[in-house]
């Protein structure tokens, strides 16, 4: 089995030292010009448990690396169909785990139109709704129909962040919440064949401290939609102190719990939530699962969310919510170890651009949202 690992967001990192064992060894997958600073650092990557303050400590793995033009020879074995076939042994299994804001960089670059090979497995970590499905449709007409790829998305709910250079550093406990994606594939396996016949996925779910669940992949999507819907809602109040838009709530500074939301500002929130869930409603992944509206309309309750999202400026949560989710992940790599000046920022992440895709959306689907583009225009391209 070959393992290999895109490092570049600290849910990646962390599963990479969680994996890595004196009878495991995972590869390190990079883009060519991030090889040199990697081993700079001496192919290390520093797992840092800050959990307890009274019980830190930290642990130092090293990795072998590959550059992403390994991807090339994959994607020869994906397209040479015919060298396989139906008694390719589990032992060859391949898989690739990485962020999902590392998609299309990797996988859909100019250099790279990555095809994942026969009986490999391909994780996408913390993707964001539909990003998972909307890839494989676009490549579901060159997957092998013997031994077809397996693909899965993990949530990760650990609170993890950077640490000097290639470190990730774990501040509390949480889960890796698996699920498979069987549509728009053509694996038609049952989720526990899936996990039997995927070595990777046996692998994590035997590695503890990741406290591994598996769900279904509905769970995943309503999970996703929901905070769609809370970052959507929460954006005006987020990023109040960045815009011009005082009209929209009261600038109160950092001490969010005693903002006192007026008729016409709860309005706002509840229009973009209202709006959120009739375009979502329409996605093309939620027509598939009719057997489950009942579970789709619990989730997705206009009143439910509402609460949430005064809850969290209530108690004061949303700084929290915001550092947890919406702001974006940098790594700082070292050029020269000896050189202070020398740091790459490297940008994982974007802003939340949720009013800009739901907006977006509706226009697919013929469906107005205000509420969503008035957001939109007031923040301007500075933020969607």
């Amino acid at each position: 089995m070959s393992t290999n690992i895109v490092p570049l967001s600290p849910t990646a990192r962390f599963l990479a030292t969680q994996l890595s064992s004196k009878t495991f060894h995972p590869n390190i997958l990079l883009p060519k010009h991030l090889i040199k600073p990697f081993l700079t650092s001496e192919s290390e990557i520093t797992y840092v448990n800050n959990i307890s303050s009274l019980n830190s400590f930290e642990r130092k793995h090293k990795f072998s690396a590959s550059s992403t033009k390994y991807l090339d020879y994959l994607s020869k074995i994906g397209n040479d169909i015919s060298s396989f076939s139906s008694n390719h042994t589990s032992t060859s299994q391949i898989s690739i785990i990485l962020p999902s804001s590392q998609l299309n960089p990797i996988f859909k670059s100019e250099l790279i139109q990555f095809i994942p090979p026969p009986n490999s497995d391909i994780i996408l970590l913390n993707p964001y709704f539909g990003q998972v499905e909307k890839y494989i449709e676009s490549i579901s007409d060159s997957l092998s129909l013997i031994n077809p790829p397996r693909f899965w998305s993990i949530i990760s709910t650990h609170q993890l962040t950077n640490a000097p250079n290639w470190g990730v550093k774990h501040q509390s406990i949480g889960e890796f919440k698996i699920s498979s994606i069987s549509s728009f594939t053509k694996n038609n396996n049952s989720d526990i064949d899936l996990i039997k016949n995927s070595n990777i996925i046996k692998k994590i779910f035997n590695t503890s401290t990741l406290i591994p669940q598996f769900q279904s992949n509905l769970q995943t999507n309503l999970l996703l939609v929901e905070q769609l819907i809370i970052e959507a809602a929460l954006f005006p109040i987020i990023h109040l102190n960045k815009s011009k838009s005082k009209n929209i709530l009261e600038d109160k500074g950092d001490n969010y719990n005693s903002i006192d939301l007026n008729f016409s500002k709860k309005s706002l929130i509840k229009n973009i939530i209202n709006e959120s869930i009739i375009i979502l409603k329409n996605h093309q992944l939620f027509n598939i699962s009719k057997n489950d509206n009942l579970l789709i309309n619990a989730i997705l309750s206009e009143d439910r969310i509402y609460k949430y999202i005064l809850n969290l400026i209530e108690t004061n949560q949303i700084r929290k919510f915001n550092n947890s989710n919406l702001t974006n992940e940098k790594i700082i790599i070292r050029k020269d170890p000896n050189d202070e000046e020398t740091d790459i920022i490297l940008p994982i992440r974007n802003e939340s651009r949720a009013n800009s895709f739901i907006f977006k959306l509706g226009l697919q689907y013929n469906i107005s949202s205000p509420a969503n583009k008035y957001v939109c225009d007031e923040f301007g391209n500075e933020y969607i």
